[in-house]
C-alpha cells in the first residue's frame, strides 16, 4: 500500500453503522480489508496486503507467550473483513462500534499505512494528549533509532 493515508475527517455513522471513507482513500480499500479494535478506545482498519503483514508478524513466533496470546486474541476475535458498499462505506460491527464509543457520528483518521475510527469526544481527547505529548515522543522516538 503506498502512503498517503493521511488527515482527519467527521461523518456521519448511519443507523445500520456504516461509515463512509473519504474519496481519496478508496482506492487503497478496494475489494476486501479488514477491520478489528485497537488498543485505544477505537477501530482500525487495514488492506489486505497490511493485514497479512500484521498477522505474520503476530504469528512469527512459534511458541507464543502470554502477551503475544492475548494480543492475537483482542485483534483476531473481533476482526471481520469488510468491503466498500458503492457510496464508500463501510459497516462497523455492532462490537466494533460500542468498544470504540461509536453512536451517530465518527472521526476517520489515515495513519499512513492504515486508518482508525472514533468517537469525536475520545478522538478529541486523544488528540489533545498527543499534542502536548509530541515533542517528548519524538525525542523518545529518535533515541530509540538510535540504538
Amino acid at each position: 500500500m503506498s502512503p498517503g493515508v493521511v488527515g482527519t475527517f467527521e461523518y456521519r455513522v448511519d443507523e445500520k453503522g456504516r461509515v463512509p471513507l473519504p474519496p481519496r482513500w478508496r482506492h487503497e480499500f478496494r475489494g476486501e480489508f479488514y477491520l478489528t479494535v485497537a488498543a485505544e478506545k477505537c477501530v482500525t482498519g487495514y488492506s489486505a496486503d497490511e493485514w497479512k503483514r500484521v498477522t505474520a508478524d503476530l504469528g512469527s513466533d512459534p511458541i507464543p507467550n502470554e502477551t503475544t496470546r492475548r494480543v492475537k486474541r483482542r485483534m483476531l476475535a473481533d476482526a471481520y473483513a469488510a468491503e466498500l458498499d458503492a457510496q464508500g462505506r463501510v459497516i462497523l460491527s455492532p462490537i466494533l462500534r460500542e468498544h470504540a464509543g461509536i453512536v451517530d457520528s465518527a472521526i476517520v483518521i489515515g495513519q499512513d499505512n492504515y486508518f482508525e475510527v472514533w468517537n469525536p469526544e475520545s478522538w478529541r481527547a486523544e488528540h489533545a494528549v498527543s499534542t502536548e505529548q509530541a515533542p517528548e515522543n519524538i525525542e523518545k522516538l529518535r533515541a530509540q533509532r538510535r540504538q
